[in-house]
């Protein structure tokens, strides 16, 4: 629990406490261990965490969750290859359980391998026909692969076994809600609120749901949704965090500020609520109040790395490359082989420097493992613009590609790909780009990417006029 409100120090001595009692080989010193490489993971010291992993693996390798969780933490920092080894292995283990399928199929489903991920999901099921991670999981999968009947089926097959489980019932609201069928999406919201009125997720999907219902009055329905919700739990910080950035979004920014302090003090040790009002701050044109929140959330936070890449984040955005660079640097050096950290750091000189932050990309490369097809594809994505600003056109059309080729995924990569492409004159290349982008990218952004192919297509007709 205190993982999950990222209050990490006090995650820490507990789970110390727990190793500190128990026997060396029991159950619950195996979960401690794991705990506490999780909270390394998420503190950003990834070598350590990484070795606490292996180390457990070795003192625990019969234990089925240990290999799991090892397979999920080399998954997330790109080594797809060997979490695939080690999630297969674990699937044909005679203790083998449904967790291990599920874990496996949404490793795929995130990399967008979503015939992949049905194989799994249906393998795993035929160990346990009703396991609710796994129907939830498919029902996900066909809504992706464009099977919106399958996926209703699914949805309600899951709701069915699931009774009451709120994310199940979000899960299904949202399908619906991006399927156009605001009202069953709505009555949805209602039925599970009325089981679980202080579900986060449920309440934060109904207020943004008001706004696309109604965009005149969608935004006093949305804060009348908020507001009740934390009437009935004042205590929630994450209920008050996400009522800030709906506000940020559709509301007042002065009301968010407000919203993103209150969740600060319920949560001091949670660095996303700091980042979100350091975010306020410097949107209200107050640089100095986003430096203060930032330096003041270090003393209650021990997660130092997002507040220090929240800063350079917005240094950049307001122009100010020498802090910026500044806090890139201070970054790197709590976790010097964080691809996302160089990567920032790269886009801070791209401006002005394009040569410098080539540099830098070629530097990230040597450091960051082959593997990591994901961080790899970023990066190149990134050397391909610092080639655009250089005026180098054919590197920047091989490192784009070279990027797409090793994460396909990507939807930013696509983008910047077809902006390229524009630029160029490519454009009915362009257009594909900007197509593969509208349907990897989250729904909020869907609609940009429809007004860019919409240029596309005013442009070729002007070229077709003209010819």
């Amino acid at each position: 629990m205190e993982m999950d409100l990222q209050n990490y120090t006090e995650a820490r001595r507990l789970f110390s406490v727990i190793l500190a009692t128990e026997t060396s080989d029991s159950l619950q010193a195996a979960m401690a261990t794991l705990g506490l490489a999780l909270v390394e993971d998420r503190c950003g010291n990834t070598d350590k965490a990484r070795r606490m992993f292996v180390q457990a693996t070795k003192r625990f390798p019969e234990d089925l969750h240990v290999a799991e969780a090892y397979a999920l933490f080399e998954g997330r920092h790109g080594n797809v290859m060997l979490a695939r080894q080690l999630l297969s292995a674990a699937s044909e283990r005679g203790d083998s359980t449904p967790q291990v399928f599920h874990a496996w199929a949404y490793l795929e489903f995130r990399r967008g391998n979503f015939r992949d991920a049905l194989t799994i999901i249906d393998r795993g099921l035929l160990t346990d026909p009703y396991d609710k991670p796994l129907l939830m999981l498919r029902a996900l999968t066909l809504a992706k692969m464009g099977d919106n009947d399958g996926a209703r089926e699914a949805f309600m097959k899951h709701t069915k076994f699931a009774r009451g489980d709120a994310r199940a019932y979000n899960a299904y609201a949202q399908f619906e809600e991006e399927s156009g069928n605001f009202e069953v999406a709505q009555n949805i919201y209602h039925s599970i609120l009325k089981q679980h009125p202080t579900s986060a997720s449920n309440i934060t999907g109904l207020a943004y749901l008001h706004v696309k219902m109604d965009p005149k009055e969608g935004v006093e329905h949305g804060r009348e949704t908020f507001a009740t919700g934390v009437t009935v739990a004042v205590d929630n910080a994450q209920l008050w965090h996400s009522w800030g950035v709906f506000e940020e979004r559709y509301g007042t920014l002065e009301l968010a500020k407000r919203l993103f302090t209150e969740a600060t003090e319920k949560a001091p040790w949670a660095a996303d609520y700091w980042c979100s009002l350091a975010r306020v701050e410097s949107k209200l044109g107050d640089p100095k109040a986003m430096r203060v929140t930032l330096d003041k959330a270090t003393m209650t936070c021990s997660n130092k790395l997002p507040l220090l890449v929240t800063l350079a984040k917005l240094e950049l955005k307001n122009r100010c490359f020498k802090e910026a660079r500044e806090a890139c640097v201070a970054a790197l050096k709590i976790d010097k082989k964080r691809p996302s950290t160089w990567n920032l750091r790269a886009l801070v000189e791209l401006t002005h420097h394009p040569e410098r932050a080539k540099g830098i990309v070629e530097n990230a490369l040597k450091i960051v493992p082959t593997h990591d097809h994901v961080s790899w594809g970023i990066l190149l994505c990134t050397y391909a613009r610092c080639y655009v600003a250089m005026g180098d056109y054919d590197n920047a059309a091989a490192s784009f590609r070279e990027a797409i080729r090793l994460d396909g995924g990507n939807y930013h990569t696509h983008l910047y790909l077809a902006n390229f492409m524009e630029k160029v004159g490519e454009l009915e290349e362009a257009k594909k780009r900007y197509e593969m982008a509208s349907l990897l990218c989250p729904s909020n952004k869907v609609h940009l990417m429809g007004r860019n192919i919409a240029s596309i297509d005013e442009q070729l007709a002007q070229r077709n006029a003209d010819v």
